[in-house]
């Protein structure tokens, strides 16, 4: 087998001023465009773009639910971020399985773009709730579970914020760092 040479860390604090990673995660509703949540809200904001394809070179095609999207942040230099990896984690569509889609979209993230040399080896990323849809405490074991499962040869980091004081002592209660 691989060796794992990944780590995990929890932070407490606003994802947005990361200076340390160098790719954010973004989770949004992949099902069309338009749909995203309060983080991608604030991105969006801090970089001055009104509709998120903006970020995107090229425009994924829709739905990605499950999916991950990168995309280099060189044209916005008012993020510390030089990669944007945009998620399909939650969804309005009846009946959508957002514990699959956020472990899909979180095993691209660590598969294809995360851990390469040079491009999204330290990468911060919110607890992927699905949009409030998966119980936190579900959404960290599922997290740390796709972590586990990712081997790799090469070092990564993948670190998780929280804002909230009273959601970070339950991130820092079950996460194993």
């Amino acid at each position: 087998g691989k060796e794992v040479i990944m780590f995990l860390s929890i932070h407490n604090g606003d994802i947005l001023s990361d200076k340390e990673s160098d790719t954010i995660v973004l989770p949004i509703d992949a099902g069309g465009p338009g749909m995203v949540g309060n983080l991608a809200s604030q991105f969006m904001k801090a970089v001055g773009v009104e509709e998120m394809h903006e970020l995107y070179a090229p425009p994924p095609s829709y739905p990605f639910n499950g999916d991950a999207h990168w995309s280099s942040l060189a044209h916005f230099p008012e993020t510390n971020f030089d990669n944007l990896c945009v998620v399909g984690t939650l969804s309005h569509s009846s009946g959508a399985d957002h514990k699959a889609y956020a472990r899909s979209s979180l095993t691209e993230v660590l598969g294809m773009g995360g851990c390469d040399p040079g491009f999204g080896q330290v990468i911060a990323c919110p607890v992927l709730t699905g949009g409030h849809r998966i119980p936190y405490v579900d959404a960290v074991f599922l997290m740390m579970s796709v972590v586990d499962e990712m081997a790799r040869s090469m070092v990564c980091e993948l670190r998780i914020f929280e804002k909230d004081p009273e959601k970070f002592k339950v991130l820092q209660s079950v996460a194993r760092v």
